[in-house]
């Protein structure tokens, strides 16, 4: 009966020893399953953080594009202030002789004479100051031609008259 006592014991032994390497088993099963869905999830999460840093970067790149846009309009801004305010120095008459210029406000009554600028020029947002010539009697622009001063008839070298144009 100690015999058959023994091996009772014994066979309880190995079911136990047969019951703790199939729950160890299981429970590397389910370890390994843990394991798989947290590295699937980690990688998801991996890929969701590559795709913001690649999100973020174009941001930073449009945002840097906009601070240089934004830069240029305002120096844009600063330069046509100035040109208007460089315009605004002048108004627009006929002369006698029937061409249009600009005439700087502040020379006008000047007994030096008044400094003009070309109308062509101005609409081009440019200043060109007209330069006399023959006594006077016409202003001439580098860009755009001579006009016509004067009424009177123009008198060239030695004296000899020529006809008003």
């Amino acid at each position: 009966m100690i015999d058959a006592i023994s091996g009772a014991i014994a066979g309880l032994r190995t079911a136990v020893d047969m019951t703790k390497v199939a729950v160890d088993t299981r429970d590397a099963i389910k370890i390994g399953e843990a394991k798989s869905a947290l590295i699937e999830r980690l990688l998801d999460v991996q890929n969701a953080c590559l795709a913001l840093q690649e999100s973020n970067a174009a941001l930073a790149q449009d945002k840097h594009l906009l601070a240089q846009e934004k830069r240029e309009l305002e120096a844009q801004i600063v330069q046509m202030r100035d040109q208007a305010n460089r315009l605004a120095q002048y108004e627009r008459m006929h002369t006698p002789a029937g061409s249009i210029v600009f005439v700087d406000k502040t020379t006008k009554g000047s007994p030096d004479g008044a400094v003009y600028a070309c109308a062509s020029c101005m609409d081009e947002g440019k200043v060109s100051t007209l330069q006399p010539i023959f006594r006077g009697n016409q202003l001439t622009c580098p860009v755009h031609g001579t006009f016509g001063l004067n009424t009177e008839p123009q008198r060239g070298p030695m004296g000899m008259l020529f006809p008003k144009k």
